[in-house]
C-alpha cells in the first residue's frame, strides 16, 4: 500500500530489498503451485486410464495404468521431497520479508516527533493490517468460489449420470454427488462466505484509504495542525473501522433466522 507513495530517501534502500524478497518469495510460491498443478493433471489422467482399463480391458490400456501408477507413486515421493525444501525457503524468506518491513516501519515511525510516536507506529502498522485483511478476504473468496464450482458441477454431473446409466453403481455414484452439492450449499449459506469476504475486503480498502489521506494530508487530515493530532484522528478512525468490522463478524456469526430478526428489529 504505502508503494504508490514515494519513499523517503532513508528507507528507499529498504523498500528495494523488501521488492526484491518478495518477487523470490513469489518465485518460490509459484514453482510450488506449478508442481502441484502437474501432479494432479498427472494423476486425472491415471485415473482416466484405470477407468478405461476397468472398462474395455485392453491389454495395452492395462499396461499404461500400471505403469502409470508406478511413475505417478515416485512423482508423489519426489513431490514430499521437494516440498520439505520449498517451504523451508518459503518460511525462511518470509521471515526475512517480515524483519525488512518491520524495519521499515521503525525506520518511518522514528521520523515523527516523540509526542506523536505511539500513534505514528500504529499509523505505519496499517499497511500490514489492511494486507492482512485482503488475504483473509482472498480465503473467503476462493472457499466460496470452490463450493460454487462443487453445487453446480455436482448438479449438472449427477443429473447427466441418472439420465445416461442406469445401473445400481450409477445411481449409487449419483446419491454421493448429490449429497456432496447439498452439504456445499449448505456450507456456503449457513458460514456466509461470500459476505465474510465482502466486509474484510471493504474493511481494508477503507483502511488504505484513510491511510492515504492522513499520509498525503488531504480530505478529513488537510486543516490538521500537527503530526500528532492527525495520527491520532487517523488511529480514532481505524479502530472505529475495527469495531464495525468486529460487528459485522458477530452478526455473520449467528444464525440466519436471527440475523434476519435483527435486521428488522424484531
Amino acid at each position: 500500500m504505502s508503494n504508490d507513495m514515494p519513499s523517503p530517501p532513508e528507507v528507499a534502500q529498504i523498500d528495494a530489498d523488501i521488492s526484491e524478497a518478495e518477487q523470490e518469495l513469489s518465485e518460490l510460491l509459484l514453482r510450488w503451485r506449478w508442481v502441484v498443478y502437474g501432479l494432479a493433471a498427472a494423476a486425472l489422467l491415471e485415473c482416466g486410464f484405470i477407468i478405461s482399463a476397468s472398462i474395455t480391458r485392453i491389454d495395452g490400456l492395462v499396461s499404461v495404468a500400471g505403469l502409470g501408477g508406478v511413475l505417478l507413486f515416485a512423482s508423489a515421493v519426489a513431490l514430499g521431497i521437494y516440498a520439505s525444501e520449498n517451504r523451508g525457503e518459503r518460511i525462511q524468506q518470509k521471515r526475512q520479508l517480515d524483519r525488512l518491513k518491520i524495519e521499515r516501519r521503525d525506520a518511518l515511525a522514528g521520523r515523527a516527533p516523540r509526542a506523536a510516536a505511539p500513534f505514528a507506529r500504529y499509523k505505519e502498522h496499517l499497511p500490514a493490517m489492511a494486507e492482512h485483511l485482503k488475504l483473509r478476504a482472498q480465503r473467503h473468496r476462493r472457499t466460496y468460489v470452490s463450493l460454487q464450482l462443487v453445487v453446480i458441477v455436482g448438479s449438472l454431473s449427477a443429473s447427466a449420470l441418472t439420465a445416461s446409466i442406469n445401473s445400481p453403481n450409477s445411481k449409487t455414484i449419483a446419491v454421493a454427488i448429490s449429497l456432496a452439492v447439498g452439504v456445499a450449499a449448505s456450507f456456503s449459506l449457513t458460514f456466509r462466505i461470500r459476505e465474510r469476504g465482502d466486509a474484510l475486503q471493504a474493511t481494508a480498502i477503507e483502511i488504505e484509504r484513510e491511510y492515504r489521506a492522513a499520509e498525503l494530508r488531504i480530505g478529513d487530515y488537510a486543516n490538521d495542525p500537527d503530526d500528532r493530532t492527525r495520527y491520532r484522528k487517523l488511529t480514532e478512525r481505524i479502530e472505529s473501522l475495527r469495531a464495525e468490522q468486529a460487528s459485522k463478524e458477530r452478526s455473520l456469526d449467528q444464525p440466519p433466522d436471527m440475523q434476519q430478526s435483527s435486521s428488522s428489529g424484531i
